[in-house]
């Protein structure tokens, strides 16, 4: 289903684990454009881009990070 968020999330988490840092990017990104109010999700999307070594990145933030957390 193209509106399952949980199904981003959890291709996302796959992603990531794998080491697959792009498509976990792109799966969280598809996610959080549904319903951006995941503070979690955009933590593992800083995390992604942190791994990536995509430090130029706004998302790549602690401030994003923490931003959503207040």
């Amino acid at each position: 289903n193209p509106e399952d968020v949980e199904a981003y999330n959890i291709l996302g988490k796959l992603y990531y684990d794998a080491k697959d840092y792009d498509n976990s990017i792109q799966y969280f990104e598809k996610s959080l454009s549904k319903n951006d109010k995941q503070p979690e999700i955009k933590r593992q999307l800083a995390d992604s881009y942190f791994e990536k070594k995509d430090f130029n990145n706004k998302k790549n933030s602690i401030f994003f990070v923490e931003k959503e957390l207040e």
